[in-house]
């Protein structure tokens, strides 16, 4: 049922050589012979038919092992409406519908008792299984890598390319889970418009669906049980250097990256387990930035040593500065908190919720004045939203950051002290920030 197989047969037991003329007629399906030739060329150059002759005693007594492969991408799939792929094109994802050229791929394989096993796969994932599968021969953190596999078109131009952008996401999946080291970590790959992510399950890789980008940023922001670093294929996201701050990332570290573009700020927050928090901000103050992120960490320190960290030390800061050099790639400037400015030149919300029968009870301060629940009931935010309206009118804009949050660990969406994380204080930080500006028109 495989003319990968069939042609792979013929080559290893002497029934075709480089001077046969091939024919080849599917009752099935239609086949090209310049298609089906080019296969076979590829196998004559590829497959030595020593493979299955002699084959040693010692070999049979032992389980049998893959020892060389051939992966050949959409051979026999109907592709004429497909347009050229240029070199710069990801046929993974390819044009503005992001649409994935590769549905189809098959992988012969020759093991070490001479006996040749062809296997197909089909569909959006097809080609990230069989990787993933081939690699199972090796187990992550046994010290041996899976044996090389050749990755292989139907001829030149399209399916060439698409042999070679699989073959950079195979070797960047061998870098990261074999050479790095990073047994534990995920790898996410992008096929049409839907995200992937490749991990480890008992030594064996395997590929499970995330989603559209939306998805993959709430499974980024996820909380972590432990520390987890990620590495996104090399063309999975492009439009921020999420890939270029995921290796910065480390463990018990809350780094967070910000990138000024036009007075916007971008920001992304990995956290002390790795998990992400991100925030855009329209109008940036650098020294209000900074400052913030300052106050807030030793604000938050302190209520994080009275929920969970009095037996473990408490995550270090790091704040980096991200842009772009001459040559167009990305660098990070580290900002020493000695280098930021004591003084406030910003609006500081501090907040607090005490759970009550009725209802959650919210007392607010700002820059020293206090808005308690006690005395204003459910006028806390207008109040507070009036009073930084009216020194606004006075002194001009500044910017408004919560930078002290006391609430019930129920409202970060844990259920044990040892679940939180930071990203859970700072998600709810974003929320009530967002809320705020929202009242204030900014």
């Amino acid at each position: 049922s495989s003319l990968l197989g069939l042609l792979a047969w013929s080559w290893l037991n002497n029934i075709v050589n480089v001077a046969t003329q091939v024919s080849i007629d599917c009752p099935l399906q239609q086949v090209k012979q310049t298609e089906a030739r080019y296969v076979l060329d590829v196998l004559m150059h590829r497959l030595n038919p020593s493979l299955i002759k002699n084959i040693p005693a010692s070999a049979l007594k032992k389980p049998a092992i893959p020892v060389s492969a051939i992966l050949v991408v959409n051979f026999m799939v109907n592709d004429s409406e497909v347009p050229d792929i240029e070199e710069d094109d990801d046929p993974l994802s390819y044009g503005y519908d992001q649409q994935n050229l590769l549905v189809h791929c098959e992988i012969l394989e020759v093991d070490s008792w001479g006996e040749v096993h062809t296997h197909s796969y089909n569909g959006n994932s097809a080609a990230l299984k069989c990787i993933c599968e081939w690699t199972h021969q090796a187990p992550i953190g046994t010290r041996n890598k899976p044996e090389p596999v050749y990755f292989s078109g139907y001829g030149p131009g399209n399916s060439t390319y698409m042999a070679q952008r699989i073959q950079q996401v195979y070797e960047n999946m061998l870098e990261y889970f074999y050479d790095s080291g990073c047994f534990d970590g995920r790898f996410i790959v992008l096929l049409a418009s839907n995200y992937y992510v490749i991990t480890a399950n008992d030594g064996q890789l395997t590929s499970k669906k995330i989603g559209d980008v939306s998805t993959m940023f709430r499974f980024l922001e996820s909380p972590l049980a432990e520390f987890q670093s990620t590495e996104f294929e090399r063309l999975a996201y492009t439009e921020h250097p999420l890939k270029e701050i995921y290796r910065q990332n480390k463990p018990n570290v809350v780094q967070v990256f910000f990138q000024v573009i036009n007075r916007t700020c971008y920001s992304w927050v990995l956290d002390e387990k790795g998990s992400l928090f991100k925030d855009i901000e329209t109008t940036f103050n650098r020294h209000s930035y900074l400052g913030h992120w300052l106050n807030l960490y030793k604000n938050i320190s302190e209520r994080l040593k009275k929920i969970s960290y009095q037996e473990r030390e408490l995550p270090s800061l790091e704040i980096m500065q991200v842009s772009l050099n001459r040559l167009g790639a990305y660098q990070f400037e580290q900002i020493n908190s000695g280098d930021i400015l004591d003084d406030i030149n910003f609006f500081q919300l501090g907040m607090s919720i005490v759970g009550h029968a009725d209802g959650d009870q919210l007392s607010l301060s700002c820059d020293g004045r206090k808005y308690d629940f006690a005395s204003l009931q459910q006028a806390v935010i207008p109040e507070c939203v009036k009073d930084i309206k009216a020194v606004m009118r006075r002194r001009g804009w500044s910017p408004v950051y919560v930078t002290d949050i006391d609430v019930p660990l129920r409202l970060y969406n844990v259920s044990q002290r040892d679940d939180i994380q930071v990203s859970h204080i700072l998600k709810f930080k974003r929320s009530f920030e967002r809320r705020i500006r929202k009242l204030l028109v900014l």
